[in-house]
Protein backbone atom coordinates (compact mmCIF):
# COMPACT_ATOMS: atom_id res chain seq x y z
CA UNK A 1 0.00 0.00 0.00
CA UNK A 2 2.74 2.52 0.70
CA UNK A 3 3.69 2.58 -2.95
CA UNK A 4 5.46 6.47 -2.92
CA UNK A 5 2.18 7.56 -3.53
CA UNK A 6 3.44 10.04 -0.60
CA UNK A 7 6.95 10.80 -1.69
CA UNK A 8 5.03 12.08 -4.86
CA UNK A 9 2.65 13.65 -3.15
CA UNK A 10 4.64 15.98 -0.77
CA UNK A 11 2.73 18.99 -1.38
CA UNK A 12 -0.22 17.09 -0.25
CA UNK A 13 0.39 15.10 2.41
CA UNK A 14 3.01 17.52 4.14
CA UNK A 15 1.40 18.39 8.03
CA UNK A 16 -1.23 16.00 7.81
CA UNK A 17 -2.02 13.72 10.38
CA UNK A 18 -2.44 10.05 9.12
CA UNK A 19 -4.47 6.86 10.01
CA UNK A 20 -1.40 4.66 12.11
CA UNK A 21 0.96 3.71 9.74
CA UNK A 22 1.39 0.54 11.16
CA UNK A 23 -1.70 -0.51 11.34
CA UNK A 24 -2.63 -3.87 9.48
CA UNK A 25 -6.26 -5.24 9.55
CA UNK A 26 -5.93 -8.14 7.68
CA UNK A 27 -9.17 -10.93 7.79
CA UNK A 28 -10.09 -14.31 5.98
CA UNK A 29 -13.50 -13.48 5.90
CA UNK A 30 -15.55 -10.29 5.00
CA UNK A 31 -16.57 -7.26 8.19
CA UNK A 32 -19.74 -5.97 8.45
CA UNK A 33 -18.57 -2.74 8.77
CA UNK A 34 -16.79 -2.15 5.58
CA UNK A 35 -18.74 -1.19 2.19
CA UNK A 36 -18.51 -2.86 -0.41
CA UNK A 37 -18.23 -6.10 1.34
CA UNK A 38 -17.42 -7.95 -1.64
CA UNK A 39 -14.55 -5.55 -2.16
CA UNK A 40 -10.96 -7.21 -1.16
CA UNK A 41 -9.66 -3.71 -0.62
CA UNK A 42 -12.68 -1.80 0.60
CA UNK A 43 -10.45 1.72 0.66
CA UNK A 44 -8.32 2.00 -2.84
CA UNK A 45 -5.14 3.81 -1.50
CA UNK A 46 -5.47 8.00 -1.67
CA UNK A 47 -3.35 11.01 -1.34
CA UNK A 48 -6.17 13.80 -0.32
CA UNK A 49 -7.16 12.17 3.48
CA UNK A 50 -6.62 10.04 5.96
CA UNK A 51 -5.43 6.85 4.09
CA UNK A 52 -7.48 3.23 4.90
CA UNK A 53 -5.71 1.11 2.36
CA UNK A 54 -4.39 -0.99 5.12
CA UNK A 55 -7.64 -2.60 5.85
CA UNK A 56 -8.31 -6.15 3.67
CA UNK A 57 -10.45 -8.99 3.80
CA UNK A 58 -11.41 -12.35 2.01
CA UNK A 59 -7.77 -12.28 2.14
CA UNK A 60 -7.48 -15.92 1.79
CA UNK A 61 -5.28 -18.43 3.63
CA UNK A 62 -4.68 -15.94 6.69
CA UNK A 63 -4.89 -18.85 9.29
CA UNK A 64 -3.35 -19.18 12.79
CA UNK A 65 0.86 -19.43 12.95
CA UNK A 66 1.31 -23.04 14.14
CA UNK A 67 3.32 -23.34 17.47
CA UNK A 68 3.71 -26.89 17.69
CA UNK A 69 2.98 -28.67 21.23
CA UNK A 70 5.43 -31.41 21.08
CA UNK A 71 8.04 -28.90 20.22
CA UNK A 72 7.29 -26.12 22.74
CA UNK A 73 6.76 -29.11 25.48
CA UNK A 74 10.47 -30.51 24.89
CA UNK A 75 11.69 -27.14 25.03
CA UNK A 76 10.17 -26.41 27.78
CA UNK A 77 10.96 -29.43 29.76
CA UNK A 78 14.86 -28.87 28.52
CA UNK A 79 15.33 -26.80 31.45
CA UNK A 80 17.88 -23.95 30.93
CA UNK A 81 17.75 -20.46 32.17
CA UNK A 82 14.17 -19.37 32.96
CA UNK A 83 13.15 -22.36 31.06
CA UNK A 84 9.39 -23.60 32.94
CA UNK A 85 7.18 -26.42 32.29
CA UNK A 86 4.50 -27.22 34.42
CA UNK A 87 2.30 -29.42 34.99
CA UNK A 88 -1.86 -29.24 35.29
CA UNK A 89 -2.66 -30.58 39.00
CA UNK A 90 -6.44 -29.08 39.63
CA UNK A 91 -8.13 -26.11 38.72
CA UNK A 92 -5.73 -23.24 37.46
CA UNK A 93 -2.99 -24.89 39.38
CA UNK A 94 0.21 -26.20 38.30
CA UNK A 95 3.19 -28.25 39.30
CA UNK A 96 6.98 -27.29 37.99
CA UNK A 97 7.71 -30.46 36.23
CA UNK A 98 5.12 -32.22 37.72
CA UNK A 99 7.12 -32.44 41.40
CA UNK A 100 6.51 -29.99 44.17
CA UNK A 101 3.30 -27.82 45.67
CA UNK A 102 1.00 -27.12 43.59
CA UNK A 103 0.50 -23.52 42.46
CA UNK A 104 -1.72 -21.01 40.87
CA UNK A 105 -0.66 -19.94 37.34
CA UNK A 106 -0.41 -16.05 38.62
CA UNK A 107 2.04 -16.94 41.07
CA UNK A 108 4.39 -18.63 38.85
CA UNK A 109 4.40 -15.83 36.17
CA UNK A 110 3.73 -12.88 37.71
CA UNK A 111 6.67 -10.19 37.87
CA UNK A 112 8.70 -12.91 36.18
CA UNK A 113 10.93 -13.26 32.94
CA UNK A 114 11.14 -16.50 30.82
CA UNK A 115 9.39 -19.51 28.59
CA UNK A 116 6.27 -20.63 30.06
CA UNK A 117 4.70 -24.02 28.95
CA UNK A 118 1.57 -24.30 30.86
CA UNK A 119 0.51 -28.43 30.08
CA UNK A 120 -3.24 -29.99 29.39
CA UNK A 121 -5.19 -31.65 31.54
CA UNK A 122 -4.08 -35.35 30.28
CA UNK A 123 -0.15 -34.23 29.36
CA UNK A 124 -1.30 -34.85 25.63
CA UNK A 125 -1.37 -32.40 22.60
CA UNK A 126 -4.78 -30.44 22.44
CA UNK A 127 -7.54 -32.87 20.49
CA UNK A 128 -11.23 -33.19 20.02
CA UNK A 129 -12.12 -29.68 19.44
CA UNK A 130 -15.75 -28.72 20.32
CA UNK A 131 -17.70 -26.99 17.38
CA UNK A 132 -15.68 -23.22 18.59
CA UNK A 133 -12.56 -25.10 18.15
CA UNK A 134 -11.73 -25.56 21.80
CA UNK A 135 -10.00 -28.96 22.57
CA UNK A 136 -11.78 -30.90 25.54
CA UNK A 137 -8.61 -31.78 27.31
CA UNK A 138 -7.60 -28.30 28.00
CA UNK A 139 -7.33 -26.81 31.26
CA UNK A 140 -9.74 -24.02 33.02
CA UNK A 141 -9.91 -20.78 32.21
CA UNK A 142 -7.09 -18.43 33.05
CA UNK A 143 -8.38 -15.49 34.48
CA UNK A 144 -6.09 -12.01 35.47
CA UNK A 145 -8.23 -10.01 37.37
CA UNK A 146 -5.64 -7.99 39.43
CA UNK A 147 -1.83 -6.25 38.61
CA UNK A 148 -0.46 -8.48 36.62
CA UNK A 149 2.66 -8.64 34.81
CA UNK A 150 4.60 -11.51 32.91
CA UNK A 151 7.61 -11.31 30.22
CA UNK A 152 8.32 -13.83 27.86
CA UNK A 153 7.11 -16.98 26.00
CA UNK A 154 3.95 -17.79 27.59
CA UNK A 155 1.98 -20.96 26.11
CA UNK A 156 -1.32 -21.36 27.67
CA UNK A 157 -3.06 -24.79 27.01
CA UNK A 158 -6.21 -23.46 28.54
CA UNK A 159 -9.70 -23.09 27.47
CA UNK A 160 -9.65 -19.00 27.37
CA UNK A 161 -7.68 -16.63 28.45
CA UNK A 162 -8.94 -13.73 29.71
CA UNK A 163 -7.63 -10.67 31.69
CA UNK A 164 -10.30 -8.39 33.66
CA UNK A 165 -9.48 -4.69 34.47
CA UNK A 166 -6.23 -5.64 34.98
CA UNK A 167 -3.03 -2.87 35.14
CA UNK A 168 -0.04 -4.27 34.57
CA UNK A 169 3.64 -4.05 35.20
CA UNK A 170 6.27 -1.71 33.14
CA UNK A 171 7.23 -2.29 29.72
CA UNK A 172 9.80 -0.69 27.77
CA UNK A 173 7.66 0.19 24.20
CA UNK A 174 9.40 2.07 21.17
CA UNK A 175 7.85 3.54 18.16
CA UNK A 176 8.53 0.55 14.78
CA UNK A 177 10.89 1.40 11.75
CA UNK A 178 8.75 4.19 8.93
CA UNK A 179 6.50 2.06 6.65
CA UNK A 180 8.44 1.36 4.12
CA UNK A 181 7.59 -0.30 -0.31
CA UNK A 182 9.41 -3.81 0.13
CA UNK A 183 9.80 -3.62 -3.69
CA UNK A 184 11.69 -6.37 -4.33
CA UNK A 185 9.97 -8.67 -1.47
CA UNK A 186 13.08 -9.88 0.46
CA UNK A 187 11.44 -8.11 3.66
CA UNK A 188 13.66 -5.74 4.83
CA UNK A 189 14.44 -2.23 3.84
CA UNK A 190 17.00 -1.34 0.97
CA UNK A 191 18.33 2.01 -0.18
CA UNK A 192 16.14 3.91 -3.09
CA UNK A 193 12.90 1.84 -1.87
CA UNK A 194 10.09 4.31 -0.89
CA UNK A 195 9.10 5.23 2.35
CA UNK A 196 6.74 6.96 4.71
CA UNK A 197 8.64 9.70 6.13
CA UNK A 198 7.47 10.55 9.79
CA UNK A 199 8.49 13.73 11.91
CA UNK A 200 9.14 11.98 15.33
CA UNK A 201 10.52 15.36 16.49
CA UNK A 202 6.38 16.41 16.04
CA UNK A 203 5.15 13.91 18.60
CA UNK A 204 4.32 16.29 21.79
CA UNK A 205 4.41 13.42 24.43
CA UNK A 206 5.29 9.70 24.75
CA UNK A 207 1.96 8.73 24.14
CA UNK A 208 1.45 5.29 22.32
CA UNK A 209 -1.47 6.41 20.69
CA UNK A 210 -0.15 10.13 19.14
CA UNK A 211 0.82 9.61 15.47
CA UNK A 212 3.46 11.60 13.80
CA UNK A 213 3.14 13.66 11.16
CA UNK A 214 4.04 13.11 7.42
CA UNK A 215 7.22 15.60 6.81
CA UNK A 216 8.75 16.80 3.13
CA UNK A 217 11.42 14.36 1.55
CA UNK A 218 13.61 17.24 1.16
CA UNK A 219 12.65 19.33 4.55
CA UNK A 220 16.53 19.04 5.34
CA UNK A 221 18.62 18.32 8.72
CA UNK A 222 16.73 19.46 12.86
CA UNK A 223 13.78 18.51 11.70
CA UNK A 224 13.07 15.26 12.00
CA UNK A 225 14.52 13.20 15.72
CA UNK A 226 16.66 11.28 13.85
CA UNK A 227 18.48 13.65 11.55
CA UNK A 228 19.41 13.16 8.17
CA UNK A 229 22.67 12.13 5.58
CA UNK A 230 24.02 15.34 4.41
CA UNK A 231 21.49 18.07 5.43
CA UNK A 232 18.98 16.82 2.87
CA UNK A 233 18.06 13.61 2.30
CA UNK A 234 15.56 11.71 5.01
CA UNK A 235 17.02 8.69 6.65
CA UNK A 236 15.07 5.86 6.77
CA UNK A 237 14.79 5.10 10.42
CA UNK A 238 14.74 1.64 11.41
CA UNK A 239 13.33 2.28 14.97
CA UNK A 240 11.80 5.31 16.54
CA UNK A 241 12.16 6.77 20.03
CA UNK A 242 10.92 4.60 23.51
CA UNK A 243 7.97 5.36 24.26
CA UNK A 244 7.50 5.26 28.18
CA UNK A 245 4.82 5.41 30.83
CA UNK A 246 3.26 1.95 29.98
CA UNK A 247 2.32 -1.34 31.76
CA UNK A 248 1.24 -4.26 29.76
CA UNK A 249 0.18 -7.40 30.85
CA UNK A 250 2.09 -9.80 28.60
CA UNK A 251 5.21 -8.15 27.44
CA UNK A 252 6.58 -11.16 24.55
CA UNK A 253 4.52 -13.21 22.71
CA UNK A 254 0.84 -15.55 24.40
CA UNK A 255 0.27 -18.55 22.44
CA UNK A 256 -3.13 -19.54 24.16
CA UNK A 257 -4.83 -23.16 22.73
CA UNK A 258 -8.07 -21.79 23.23
CA UNK A 259 -10.42 -18.63 23.49
CA UNK A 260 -8.98 -15.12 23.98
CA UNK A 261 -11.02 -12.38 26.03
CA UNK A 262 -10.35 -9.36 27.35
CA UNK A 263 -12.57 -6.79 29.48
CA UNK A 264 -11.52 -3.00 30.67
CA UNK A 265 -8.43 -1.96 29.06
CA UNK A 266 -5.48 -4.11 29.48
CA UNK A 267 -2.64 -3.72 27.22
CA UNK A 268 -0.66 -6.60 25.54
CA UNK A 269 2.79 -5.66 24.08
CA UNK A 270 4.37 -8.11 21.45
CA UNK A 271 2.20 -10.60 19.92
CA UNK A 272 -1.09 -12.48 20.98
CA UNK A 273 -1.93 -15.89 18.76
CA UNK A 274 -5.34 -17.72 20.38
CA UNK A 275 -5.86 -21.22 17.96
CA UNK A 276 -9.75 -21.38 19.12
CA UNK A 277 -10.13 -17.51 18.03
CA UNK A 278 -12.40 -14.68 20.26
CA UNK A 279 -15.54 -17.03 20.25
CA UNK A 280 -16.90 -14.57 23.17
CA UNK A 281 -17.36 -11.09 21.91
CA UNK A 282 -14.91 -9.02 24.10
CA UNK A 283 -16.22 -6.56 26.13
CA UNK A 284 -13.81 -4.33 26.72
CA UNK A 285 -10.94 -2.74 24.38
CA UNK A 286 -7.83 -3.94 25.07
CA UNK A 287 -4.59 -2.30 23.22
CA UNK A 288 -2.39 -4.90 21.13
CA UNK A 289 0.60 -2.99 20.47
CA UNK A 290 3.39 -5.31 17.98
CA UNK A 291 6.87 -5.83 19.17
CA UNK A 292 8.72 -4.91 16.19
CA UNK A 293 11.72 -6.91 17.37
CA UNK A 294 10.20 -9.97 17.66
CA UNK A 295 11.19 -10.24 13.96
CA UNK A 296 14.83 -9.69 14.50
CA UNK A 297 16.06 -8.69 17.65
CA UNK A 298 14.40 -10.55 20.59
CA UNK A 299 14.53 -11.56 23.12
CA UNK A 300 15.82 -7.86 24.69
CA UNK A 301 19.66 -8.31 25.94
CA UNK A 302 19.55 -9.29 29.36
CA UNK A 303 16.72 -11.54 28.83
CA UNK A 304 17.59 -14.71 29.80
CA UNK A 305 15.85 -16.70 27.33
CA UNK A 306 16.84 -19.15 24.38
CA UNK A 307 17.79 -17.34 21.05
CA UNK A 308 18.66 -20.55 18.79
CA UNK A 309 16.20 -23.67 19.19
CA UNK A 310 18.01 -27.25 17.94
CA UNK A 311 15.06 -29.84 16.61
CA UNK A 312 17.30 -32.38 15.14
CA UNK A 313 20.75 -33.29 15.47
CA UNK A 314 21.95 -35.03 12.72
CA UNK A 315 25.60 -36.90 13.03
CA UNK A 316 25.88 -39.71 10.36
CA UNK A 317 27.17 -37.42 7.54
Amino acid sequence: MWNGMYKTAAGTMVGKTIDDPWYRFIIDGTSNQWIPITSQQPYPPITTDQDKSNKVQLFGGVGCPEFDYETWKQIAKSGGADVHYYAWDNGTDFRENGVGAATDYTALTDGKQGLFFFDTKDGLAPHNPDSTGVAVNLTPEMKISANYGVQGFLYANTVRWTSQGTVGRPVTMHWPAEPFRDADENGRYDPGEDFVNLNYSGISTTDAKEKPIVRRADAGAGTDLYGSIDGINPVWNSKGPNINGYDAVVWGVLYVSGDFDCQGTPLYYGSVVTKAGMNNAMAGTPDLFFDTDLKDNWPPPGWELPRVIITQWITDL
